[in-house]
């Protein structure tokens, strides 16, 4: 079984932005950064399936999209067990859509604007 689990750094959310904000853009300059807890719920799950109990063989790779500071992350999820990791960035990364970051994910065409 091959098994990919992507990885992603969002701003934490365990920070107090204050209240009574009024503009609906978030400036991420400054802000402490972390993983999604829930991709690291999915590595553990992942990471669950290498249980001695499952008799086929478990393949884990971890995919994120960003800058050099997301190795962190892929290095910890090798430290935990997984066997490959993916770094994807390149210049103009920073302003993608979701979209197009879901096709960069998929491969399964250049990345390219919707519509």
């Amino acid at each position: 079984m091959k098994i990919i689990v992507c990885l992603k750094e969002i701003i934490d959310s365990t920070i107090s932005l204050g209240s009574g904000l009024r503009n609906v853009v978030v400036f991420r300059e400054g802000l402490p950064l972390t993983l999604n807890p829930h991709d690291a719920e999915a590595l553990a799950m992942a990471l669950a399936f290498r249980s001695p109990y499952n008799e086929s063989p478990v393949e884990i790779t971890l995919v994120s999209i960003g800058p050099e500071r997301v190795e962190s992350y892929l290095r910890n999820g090798l430290a935990l067990g997984a066997d490959r990791a993916v770094r994807i960035w390149g210049e103009g990364f920073e302003s993608l859509s979701p979209y197009q970051k879901a096709v960069l994910l998929s491969g399964a065409e250049p990345l390219s604007s919707p519509g």
